[in-house]
């Protein structure tokens, strides 16, 4: 099986709550600013979920139960051992 990865990353856009002030030379703030820190946010949470290896392994293990499942329950392969490398 290939190594577990994160396909996407979605944010509950309605969780944030932005205080504004009134916009002026000093706190002026665009789109490009608020695509960027979603942006960062996603890669930093991305981060923090690879790091936690009890949750890979968790979901390396179900991955595998799925499809060795899925595989067992075909009768074309009703005679075959399911093995993971």
């Amino acid at each position: 099986m290939p190594d577990i990865k994160i396909i996407t990353n979605e944010i509950d856009e309605d969780s944030f709550q932005f205080i504004t002030a009134k916009d002026s030379i000093f706190n002026y703030t665009d789109m490009q600013d608020y695509t960027k820190l979603l942006g960062e946010l996603k890669k930093k949470k991305s981060e923090e979920v690879m790091k936690r290896k009890d949750l890979i392994e968790d979901t390396k293990q179900k991955s595998q139960t799925v499809i060795a499942n899925l595989i067992k329950h075909t009768e074309l392969a009703s005679d075959y051992t399911v093995t993971f490398e």
